[in-house]
């Protein structure tokens, strides 16, 4: 029986694989919940999976288009800020101010405590150099063939009503321009 080991960057559909992975896995939630639970790079799980002697033999991650997944970060951002923080500034931003605020040279993001910081890595900061299987989003059918399994479709944010400007899309180019590169890769 394969034995899983998923990398789950933010904001790529993880809760919804890591959904797959507890119904068809038990051993999943029997313990091991403590070391996968989590945005962990590929060698921060590498270790903890040791730490817990879990003997993996399917390591993988999911990767989203960029630019797609930045305006899933901004909606993210936006309804947890809302929910919890209803007066902060970035409750109150335009998406345009939240790119700037976020992706762009902010003061404002270096100097206020920022609870969201690990959104914001590259996708590609989460991948070591090693035997990772690398799951493009759009097509998850493949994932679901290769590891048998449905993933559902849990805690999704409506990213279709981020609206950007050119200037806006061009920082987040910027920002993201190695996850940009390794998109265009696979």
């Amino acid at each position: 029986m394969v034995k899983p080991l998923f990398v789950h960057i933010p904001k790529n559909g993880g809760t919804s694989i890591r959904q797959a992975l507890y119904d068809k896995w038990p051993f999943y939630n029997d313990g091991l919940i403590n070391f996968v639970n989590g945005h962990w790079t590929q060698y921060q799980l590498e270790s903890r999976a040791r730490h817990a002697q879990y003997d993996y033999d399917y390591l993988f991650c999911v990767i989203r288009e960029p630019l797609r997944r930045a305006k899933s970060i901004i909606s993210h951002i936006k309804t947890k800020f809302i929910q919890q923080y209803a007066n902060h500034p970035y409750a109150k931003s335009s998406d345009d101010d939240l790119v700037e605020q976020l992706f762009g040279y902010s003061e404002y993001r270096q100097k206020n405590n920022f609870d969201f910081h690990y959104l914001l890595l590259h996708q590609k900061s989460y991948i070591g150099d090693k035997n990772m299987i690398i799951y493009n989003m759009n097509n998850l059918k493949q994932l679901e063939n290769n590891l048998k399994i449905t993933i559902p479709h849990v805690n999704s944010t409506v990213s279709s009503d981020v609206k950007l400007s050119t200037s806006s899309i061009r920082t987040i180019e910027n920002y993201f321009d190695v996850d940009f590169t390794l998109w265009e890769s696979l």
